[in-house]
């Protein structure tokens, strides 16, 4: 039994130290951008999504492209080979979750 306490302490100890290491490379990923903004009036990449029920429009920096509505296309996604319609179906359910918060 201590072993495995031992083993779980160091498991809770690895994982900490990534997610430390993982958040500090997104920071400086962030101040990276945001320096560059600062600095040089660069706004760098600005990607959009907007959903609505006739059109799913994708926004990334000065294009634009329209695309048909997500749900009818997600429909149809479910019925993919796995792992990709297992996938989609879940996505759906934890979409229908969100939205009815």
């Amino acid at each position: 039994m201590p072993e495995n306490l031992k083993l779980l302490k160091r498991f809770g100890l690895a994982s900490l130290l990534l997610l430390c290491v993982t958040a500090m490379f997104c920071g400086a990923a962030l101040v990276d951008s945001n320096t560059r903004y600062l600095s040089l009036g660069d706004p760098g990449r600005q990607v959009g999504i907007a959903l609505d029920k006739e059109t799913t429009t994708f926004r990334w920096d000065a294009q634009t492209v329209v695309l048909p509505p997500l749900e009818s296309t997600m429909r149809y996604a479910r019925l993919a080979p796995a792992p990709l319609g297992p996938l989609v179906a879940v996505g759906e359910a934890v979409w229908a979750a969100i939205a009815t918060l």
